[in-house]
């Protein structure tokens, strides 16, 4: 068998991205931690959990875009998608 090449991961299952991991299972725990107070206090929990989470990742995904575009301003922006630049556009118009 050959060596893996370096974009190949040595490890047949990739490690997790903790950075999503963690707030997912911090969430996870209040879920099950609210059953106790009842279904409905679940699914609030769920759903106020999830709308975190979801803003905590865009937010990280969109300071990681923006510091590419200060790296190198143009060239590799022709491949992003048309919603992506437009995102862009207006975080750096703000």
């Amino acid at each position: 068998m050959p060596p893996p090449s370096r974009w190949q991961s040595r490890r047949p299952i990739p490690r997790p991205a903790l950075w999503i991991a963690i707030p997912t299972f911090v969430v996870s725990l209040a879920v099950a931690a609210s059953l106790k107070a009842g279904i409905f206090a679940a699914l609030v929990v769920a759903l106020l959990g999830a709308i975190a989470v979801g803003v905590f990742a865009e937010r990280r995904l969109v300071r990681t875009i923006s510091s590419f575009e200060r790296i190198a301003p143009e060239p590799w922006s022709q491949w992003l998608p048309k919603n992506l630049k437009r995102e862009l556009a207006l975080k750096k118009a703000v």
